[in-house]
């Protein structure tokens, strides 16, 4: 998996984008973000379907092992109970 497409999936959990759909349909796209972009070193972000795919490991590829860490952060947390 491409590190830049992990980093981009981190930094939209940063920014508290709730779904990876987010990274280029939101009010402030992050993949349209080039000063962001820069700031972490990469020369651009990619489509939030690019970051999909490389995370669900595409066809006929293994899925990407992330840290669980991320994947906890990553999950919606929920304040009803």
């Amino acid at each position: 998996m491409p590190q830049g497409k992990v980093l981009e999936f981190l930094v939209a959990i940063l920014a508290g984008l709730r779904y990876l759909q987010d990274i280029s349909l939101s009010a402030h796209p992050l993949d349209k973000d080039s000063a962001v972009a820069q700031a972490w070193g990469q020369e651009g972000w990619a489509d939030y379907s690019g970051v999909s795919r490389n995370l669900s490991g595409g066809v006929g590829r293994k899925p990407a092992r992330l840290p669980e860490y991320w994947i906890r952060a990553a999950r919606p947390t929920s304040t009803a109970r």
